[in-house]
């Protein structure tokens, strides 16, 4: 037969005692709204503190210094476009300079100084296209 460890009068109680409870959850009792309501007055002005405080015044510094970076760059590239231009239009006028002064086309090839020759003609240029050894004779004599 099995022995008995204990009393008479005692028995093992594994139950816990859940207490009372009287509005069901916390954050729908009426009764707790107010003290809610301060706790997250708390909170939301601690959080546009440090929002206002730390965060924005970075997010304003980095675009700040993003704008001002887009503002050089585009003065740096308006600059070279200018001076781009300013080329360009050195060497058209150069160029135009070049070919009212250009007195002959000069060649070696036979088959391009007929080329040329019909060329010249076409767009009336009024140039003289001649072989090299034609240039020489003229230098010489």
């Amino acid at each position: 037969m099995a022995e008995s460890h204990g009393g008479a009068g005692t028995t093992a109680h594994t139950e816990a005692d859940g207490g009372e409870h009287d509005g069901g959850f916390p954050p729908f009792d009426s009764s707790t709204f107010p003290s809610q309501l301060v706790s997250l007055v708390i909170a939301f002005v601690a959080l546009y503190v440090i929002v206002s405080r730390v965060a924005l015044p970075r997010v304003g510094g980095v675009i700040d210094a993003r704008q001002n970076a887009i503002d050089g760059d585009l003065a740096a590239a308006q600059k070279l476009k200018d001076e781009s231009e300013a080329a360009l239009r050195a060497y058209e006028s150069d160029l135009a300079s070049a070919r009212t002064k250009a007195q002959a086309i000069v060649t070696a090839n036979p088959g391009c100084i007929l080329q040329l020759r019909a060329g010249a003609a076409i767009r009336h240029t009024g140039q003289e296209v001649l072989h090299v050894v034609e240039l020489l004779d003229r230098a010489i004599t």
